[in-house]
Protein backbone atom coordinates (compact mmCIF):
# COMPACT_ATOMS: atom_id res chain seq x y z
CA UNK A 1 0.00 0.00 0.00
CA UNK A 2 3.05 2.47 0.83
CA UNK A 3 4.39 1.77 -2.26
CA UNK A 4 1.38 2.24 -4.08
CA UNK A 5 0.56 5.77 -2.80
CA UNK A 6 4.35 6.91 -3.36
CA UNK A 7 4.29 6.85 -7.17
CA UNK A 8 0.98 9.03 -7.11
CA UNK A 9 1.65 13.16 -7.41
CA UNK A 10 0.40 15.75 -4.61
CA UNK A 11 -2.65 16.53 -6.31
CA UNK A 12 -4.11 12.96 -6.81
CA UNK A 13 -2.86 12.01 -3.33
CA UNK A 14 -5.36 15.40 -1.73
CA UNK A 15 -8.11 13.83 -3.80
CA UNK A 16 -7.52 10.63 -2.54
CA UNK A 17 -7.88 11.81 1.14
CA UNK A 18 -10.41 13.61 1.04
CA UNK A 19 -12.21 10.94 -0.56
CA UNK A 20 -11.18 8.86 2.80
CA UNK A 21 -12.55 11.84 4.88
CA UNK A 22 -15.87 11.97 2.94
CA UNK A 23 -16.12 7.96 3.02
CA UNK A 24 -15.02 7.77 7.08
CA UNK A 25 -17.96 10.86 7.64
CA UNK A 26 -20.38 8.54 5.91
CA UNK A 27 -19.66 5.53 8.08
CA UNK A 28 -19.95 7.86 11.21
CA UNK A 29 -22.67 9.09 10.37
CA UNK A 30 -24.51 6.36 9.78
CA UNK A 31 -23.44 5.05 12.72
CA UNK A 32 -25.06 8.16 14.89
CA UNK A 33 -27.74 7.70 12.96
CA UNK A 34 -28.36 3.85 14.28
CA UNK A 35 -27.73 4.95 17.97
CA UNK A 36 -29.99 8.02 18.01
CA UNK A 37 -33.07 6.04 16.24
CA UNK A 38 -32.29 3.21 18.63
CA UNK A 39 -31.59 5.06 21.97
CA UNK A 40 -31.97 8.85 21.71
CA UNK A 41 -29.87 11.55 20.72
CA UNK A 42 -28.51 11.96 24.03
CA UNK A 43 -27.45 8.86 24.45
CA UNK A 44 -25.89 9.04 21.09
CA UNK A 45 -23.88 12.11 22.49
CA UNK A 46 -22.95 10.18 25.60
CA UNK A 47 -21.55 7.15 23.67
CA UNK A 48 -19.20 10.03 21.60
CA UNK A 49 -19.25 13.12 22.88
CA UNK A 50 -17.09 14.28 20.64
CA UNK A 51 -19.36 14.05 17.02
CA UNK A 52 -19.71 17.33 16.21
CA UNK A 53 -22.50 16.35 14.29
CA UNK A 54 -24.66 15.11 17.03
CA UNK A 55 -24.24 18.48 18.75
CA UNK A 56 -25.15 20.70 15.39
CA UNK A 57 -28.51 17.91 15.60
CA UNK A 58 -29.49 18.64 19.12
CA UNK A 59 -28.45 22.37 18.39
CA UNK A 60 -30.87 22.23 15.73
CA UNK A 61 -33.41 20.56 17.80
CA UNK A 62 -33.04 22.80 21.04
CA UNK A 63 -33.61 26.21 18.37
CA UNK A 64 -36.53 24.90 16.57
CA UNK A 65 -38.44 24.60 20.63
CA UNK A 66 -38.21 28.35 20.72
CA UNK A 67 -37.02 31.33 22.66
CA UNK A 68 -36.95 28.96 26.08
CA UNK A 69 -33.94 26.56 24.86
CA UNK A 70 -31.79 29.36 22.61
CA UNK A 71 -29.27 29.25 25.54
CA UNK A 72 -28.89 25.47 25.62
CA UNK A 73 -28.99 25.37 21.58
CA UNK A 74 -26.22 28.18 21.74
CA UNK A 75 -23.84 25.66 24.01
CA UNK A 76 -24.72 22.91 21.20
CA UNK A 77 -23.20 25.00 18.78
CA UNK A 78 -20.60 26.37 20.21
CA UNK A 79 -19.60 22.18 21.19
CA UNK A 80 -19.65 21.66 17.29
CA UNK A 81 -17.32 24.55 16.88
CA UNK A 82 -15.10 23.40 19.77
CA UNK A 83 -15.09 19.91 18.09
CA UNK A 84 -14.86 20.94 14.75
CA UNK A 85 -13.68 25.29 14.31
CA UNK A 86 -13.67 25.75 10.53
CA UNK A 87 -17.36 24.45 10.22
CA UNK A 88 -19.03 27.14 8.94
CA UNK A 89 -22.71 26.59 9.94
CA UNK A 90 -22.33 26.00 13.52
CA UNK A 91 -21.67 29.94 13.24
CA UNK A 92 -24.36 30.78 11.40
CA UNK A 93 -26.95 29.02 13.03
CA UNK A 94 -25.28 30.37 16.44
CA UNK A 95 -25.74 34.18 15.07
CA UNK A 96 -29.00 33.28 13.62
CA UNK A 97 -30.08 32.44 17.61
CA UNK A 98 -28.04 35.54 18.67
CA UNK A 99 -29.96 37.65 16.68
CA UNK A 100 -33.51 36.13 17.56
CA UNK A 101 -32.74 36.95 21.14
CA UNK A 102 -31.82 40.87 20.06
CA UNK A 103 -28.06 40.49 20.25
CA UNK A 104 -27.29 41.73 17.00
CA UNK A 105 -23.54 42.42 16.90
CA UNK A 106 -22.83 39.21 18.04
CA UNK A 107 -24.69 38.06 15.87
CA UNK A 108 -22.86 39.31 12.91
CA UNK A 109 -19.71 38.47 14.65
CA UNK A 110 -20.45 34.74 14.84
CA UNK A 111 -21.74 34.92 10.73
CA UNK A 112 -18.30 36.43 10.22
CA UNK A 113 -16.67 33.57 12.02
CA UNK A 114 -18.79 31.39 9.60
CA UNK A 115 -17.71 33.53 6.17
CA UNK A 116 -14.09 32.80 6.73
CA UNK A 117 -14.45 29.41 5.34
CA UNK A 118 -17.66 29.28 3.38
CA UNK A 119 -18.82 31.81 1.41
CA UNK A 120 -22.11 31.10 2.51
CA UNK A 121 -26.01 30.65 1.31
CA UNK A 122 -28.07 33.62 0.13
CA UNK A 123 -29.86 33.12 3.78
CA UNK A 124 -26.68 33.69 5.30
CA UNK A 125 -26.47 37.55 3.52
CA UNK A 126 -30.06 38.19 4.34
CA UNK A 127 -29.98 37.10 7.91
CA UNK A 128 -26.71 39.80 8.42
CA UNK A 129 -28.57 42.40 6.26
CA UNK A 130 -31.34 42.27 8.80
CA UNK A 131 -29.17 42.38 11.76
CA UNK A 132 -27.35 45.14 10.62
CA UNK A 133 -30.65 47.17 9.98
CA UNK A 134 -31.06 46.60 13.16
CA UNK A 135 -28.48 48.79 14.68
CA UNK A 136 -28.94 51.25 12.02
CA UNK A 137 -26.00 50.00 9.49
CA UNK A 138 -28.18 50.57 6.47
CA UNK A 139 -24.90 50.69 4.08
CA UNK A 140 -23.44 47.70 5.43
CA UNK A 141 -27.04 46.32 5.33
CA UNK A 142 -27.60 46.38 1.90
CA UNK A 143 -23.91 45.51 0.32
CA UNK A 144 -25.12 41.87 2.19
CA UNK A 145 -28.75 42.00 0.79
CA UNK A 146 -27.08 42.88 -2.91
CA UNK A 147 -24.76 39.95 -2.54
CA UNK A 148 -28.11 37.52 -1.16
CA UNK A 149 -29.41 38.54 -4.46
CA UNK A 150 -25.93 38.62 -6.51
CA UNK A 151 -26.11 34.53 -4.85
CA UNK A 152 -29.12 33.76 -5.08
CA UNK A 153 -29.49 34.71 -8.95
CA UNK A 154 -26.20 32.89 -9.87
CA UNK A 155 -28.26 30.23 -11.91
CA UNK A 156 -31.51 31.91 -12.24
CA UNK A 157 -33.21 35.51 -13.44
CA UNK A 158 -34.77 35.44 -9.79
CA UNK A 159 -34.68 34.17 -6.23
CA UNK A 160 -37.75 33.56 -4.96
CA UNK A 161 -37.39 34.83 -1.20
CA UNK A 162 -39.89 37.76 -0.02
CA UNK A 163 -38.33 38.21 2.97
CA UNK A 164 -35.19 39.42 1.26
CA UNK A 165 -36.99 41.74 -1.05
CA UNK A 166 -38.94 43.58 1.85
CA UNK A 167 -36.02 43.52 3.98
CA UNK A 168 -34.01 44.95 1.31
CA UNK A 169 -36.66 47.31 0.33
CA UNK A 170 -36.44 48.83 3.92
CA UNK A 171 -32.88 49.64 3.56
CA UNK A 172 -33.25 51.33 0.67
CA UNK A 173 -35.97 53.67 1.99
CA UNK A 174 -33.87 54.26 4.97
CA UNK A 175 -31.10 55.60 2.34
CA UNK A 176 -33.98 57.26 0.66
CA UNK A 177 -33.45 55.21 -2.71
CA UNK A 178 -37.06 54.91 -2.63
CA UNK A 179 -37.52 53.83 -6.41
CA UNK A 180 -34.99 50.89 -6.26
CA UNK A 181 -37.08 50.31 -2.78
CA UNK A 182 -40.30 50.53 -5.10
CA UNK A 183 -38.91 47.77 -7.11
CA UNK A 184 -38.31 45.37 -4.08
CA UNK A 185 -41.69 45.65 -2.38
CA UNK A 186 -42.92 44.97 -6.16
CA UNK A 187 -41.21 41.80 -6.24
CA UNK A 188 -41.93 40.87 -2.55
CA UNK A 189 -45.16 41.21 -3.43
CA UNK A 190 -44.79 39.08 -6.35
CA UNK A 191 -43.38 36.47 -4.08
CA UNK A 192 -46.26 36.18 -1.61
CA UNK A 193 -44.97 38.28 1.22
CA UNK A 194 -46.45 37.78 4.61
CA UNK A 195 -49.28 40.36 4.40
CA UNK A 196 -48.84 42.23 7.74
CA UNK A 197 -45.12 42.46 7.05
CA UNK A 198 -45.95 44.45 3.40
CA UNK A 199 -48.07 46.55 4.82
CA UNK A 200 -45.48 47.33 7.28
CA UNK A 201 -43.22 48.20 4.80
CA UNK A 202 -45.57 50.19 2.23
CA UNK A 203 -46.57 52.38 5.07
CA UNK A 204 -42.85 53.25 5.59
CA UNK A 205 -42.64 54.34 2.64
CA UNK A 206 -45.38 56.49 2.37
CA UNK A 207 -44.08 57.84 4.81
CA UNK A 208 -40.99 58.36 3.95
CA UNK A 209 -42.22 60.01 0.64
CA UNK A 210 -44.63 62.31 3.04
CA UNK A 211 -41.46 63.58 4.35
CA UNK A 212 -39.55 63.97 1.26
CA UNK A 213 -42.15 66.67 -0.30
Amino acid sequence: MREDLSILSKEVLINYVEDLSKNWLAIDGTWFQVVESEYGLEKAIELDPKFWLAWMTKGDALSALGPNSYEDAIKAYENVIDINPQYPFAYFQKGNILGMMDNYEEAIKEMDKGLEFELGEPCVYCKKGIFLNMIDKNVEAYDNFKEALKRGTENTNEIECPTLYANCAIVLIHLNELEQAKKMIQKATKFGCEPDFLKEVNEFLEEKEKTEK
